[in-house]
């Protein structure tokens, strides 16, 4: 529901140069912008931009932390923040993902940065020759492979993961043995996404649709100024980029697809632009039904004016928001959700939602189990063996009716204290065996009341083991039985 404004984790900075900084206790702040990490004692702290993420990598191996590896023009380092809790690194870490999902400066700078392999194709050696000198005068990121036919070529993009990667393809068309169009449906058939422009001298209206056909990215004619080479190079990067880009992308669709918790990207308009398989079963729908429509269509009204009022200016301000809302399914029926807003620098807004009804239900067992223990009639008792002394940690109401003890007298002290001048050894020394051999037990002893009363205490006492096998706490039941 709010910016992490003051959270306190601590940080490692590593540079690139190999020095580092020790860890060092910061508050953290994070906002649409960037992420600030003030430290504790007023040292000049770090300021990372949103857009200097390359990548991040979560860890929670030994301790809740998140490493984030910085770019910009004047720095490269790693920046390690380990959070006080794994609930906190969840939420950093959905922050950190729901930029990523709609940036591309963190999903695809690292691959733009790559230089750019071209497989020239053109059966005329001069052309080729001309096209490889001015190509790397335009450009030092292109790195030029030549093959005299489209047959060569074929090899060349064979063999080009064992050597050197192939981003995109110039050729000519007027070629022997198999001309443009047609190395172009064979590229197509093993590699439909890789960039390909046409390159020829002998174009035409019927060449330029017959390659548009075949799926082209591209066609130029060559002209006998040096400013083709320009235009050419400037092709070339710009049809790398777009595909490098949606790779990106679709890699991060598809990494969000298998995702558990439902995630959507909504237009600043309101309107779906993408819903993944989860987001779109928490309502009832199939994710093409949902992708243009609004997202009003999953919320009760009086939840879509509080998110028009509260929630989205709050979003709008600080670049994020985290809260609980109400959901409501295609048959009507409502659902109680943690909902978590990133807006991005385009202004489309990422949601990620987890349906809070098995919590909630969790919740609503477990404060019925309180309920039971605490109006049970019989006093009951646990006790932590693992502490010294195995103190109790918890007394209901009836055991405080029944010894005149409070809670707060009781809690923290071995449950001997009601113990006195004339209970009997033998009922305690076969509470003690039960309790060193992890048995149950069952004895009857006198015991006293604060008010120093005797009563008689029919006393059962039970190990409660974990998954493993081992106790972790004992539970008691006392019982008044004088009146027997």
């Amino acid at each position: 529901t709010r910016r992490h404004t003051d959270t306190r984790v601590t940080v490692t900075r590593r540079h690139a140069n190999g020095g580092a900084d020790g860890r060092r206790p910061c508050r953290l702040r994070i906002s649409a912008a960037d992420v600030r990490l003030d430290p504790v004692d007023d040292e000049p702290g770090v300021v990372v931009r949103r857009d200097e993420i390359a990548r991040f990598a979560l860890s929670g191996t030994e301790a809740p932390e998140v490493v984030l590896y910085l770019r910009s023009p004047d720095r490269v380092e790693r920046v390690s923040v380990r959070f006080p809790s794994f609930r906190l690194l969840n939420l950093f870490g959905r922050y950190l993902r729901a930029d990523l999902l709609a940036n591309d400066a963190i999903g695809s700078a690292p691959e733009r940065a790559r230089p750019i392999g071209v497989l020239l194709v053109d059966d005329d050696e001069q052309s080729r020759e001309l096209t490889t000198v001015f190509l790397n005068e335009r450009s030092d990121r292109l790195s030029i492979l030549e093959a005299s036919s489209a047959r060569a070529a074929l090899d060349v993009l064979a063999a080009a993961d064992r050597r050197q990667a192939v981003d995109c393809v110039v050729s000519d068309y007027k070629m022997p043995g198999m001309d443009g169009i047609e190395f172009l449906e064979a590229v197509r058939a093993d590699h439909p996404d890789l960039p390909f422009i046409l390159y020829t001298a002998r174009g035409s209206e019927a060449v330029a649709s017959d390659a548009i056909s075949a799926g082209v990215t591209d066609y130029l004619q060559k002209d006998p100024s040096t400013e083709q080479y320009e235009l050419l190079a400037n092709r070339i990067r710009n049809a790398v980029e777009r595909t490098r880009a949606e790779r990106a992308r679709k890699r991060h669709l598809e990494a969000i697809e298998t995702a558990r918790e439902g995630i959507s990207i909504l237009d600043p308009d309101g309107e779906y632009i993408y819903v993944n398989e989860a987001y779109a079963a928490l309502y009832g729908y199939d994710p093409d039904e949902m992708v243009g429509d609004h997202w009003e269509l999953v919320y009760p009204d009086d939840e879509v004016e509080t998110t028009r009022t509260e929630i989205l200016p709050l979003v709008e301000e600080r670049g994020y928001w985290h809260g609980e809302t109400t959901g409501i399914r295609a048959d009507g029926t409502t659902f109680p959700e943690d909902h978590v807003l990133s807006v991005t620098d385009r202004g489309d807004l990422v949601c990620t939602v987890r349906d809070l009804s098995a919590r909630r239900d969790r919740q609503a067992e477990l404060r019925l189990k309180d309920r039971v223990l605490d109006e049970a009639p019989i006093g009951i008792t646990i006790s932590d063996p693992a502490s010294e002394d195995n103190p109790l940690i918890y007394v209901n109401d009836h055991f405080e009716q029944l010894t005149g003890y409070d809670a707060e007298e009781a809690v923290g002290r071995n449950c001997r204290f009601l113990q006195g001048d004339a209970t009997r050894e033998e009922p305690v020394a076969a509470m003690r065996a039960a309790i060193d051999d992890f048995e149950p037990v069952t004895v009857e002893l006198r015991n006293y009341r604060k008010d120093g009363t005797e009563f008689w205490n029919r006393v059962t006492i039970a190990p409660l083991v974990d998954d493993d096998g081992s106790v972790e706490n004992y539970v008691g039941f006392q019982e008044d039985v004088t009146d027997r």
